[in-house]
């Protein structure tokens, strides 16, 4: 049975509506997109969605106590809370830099988690403290 479904692209800011007809869970035809990449995205929507997921983890003798992690690339949706679940159970010390791989290929994927911040070692002094005016 063909099934049509109306999704709104999230892959530029022209927002643009898309029909997406499926059969047997096999795109058919797309309309309403305005660029090749406003198609992929409502095919990859429709037949594996997927997400970049973000969140703070704590963080050991740093200058914050919070850490912001992200995966490397997108995840399927169905495997987000999987994935939340590990890395609430990560255990981070500082010094982090921003980009480093805190677990490498989650889940048995080719998705990392990866810092998104880095986070200087707190040495007990005012001027250790984020000089940098980022803040945690």
């Amino acid at each position: 049975m063909m099934k049509q479904s109306t999704l709104t692209c999230i892959v530029c800011p022209k927002e643009c509506a898309l029909d997406v007809y499926t059969l047997d869970e096999v795109v058919t035809y797309i309309s309403g997109y305005s660029c090749e990449r406003g198609k992929r995205y409502a095919h990859d929507e429709t037949i594996c969605p997927s997400r970049i997921v973000t969140t703070t983890v704590p963080i050991e003798g740093g200058v914050c106590k919070r850490l912001p992690v992200r995966s490397s690339g997108p995840l399927p949706k169905e495997r987000i809370s999987e994935w939340m679940r590990l890395v609430k159970e990560l255990q981070v010390n500082a010094p982090i830099r921003a980009g480093e791989v805190l677990i490498a290929g989650i889940l048995g994927t080719s998705t990392d988690v990866i810092s998104s911040k880095s986070v200087a070692q707190d040495q007990q002094s005012s001027v250790a403290h984020d000089i940098s005016g980022a803040g945690c």
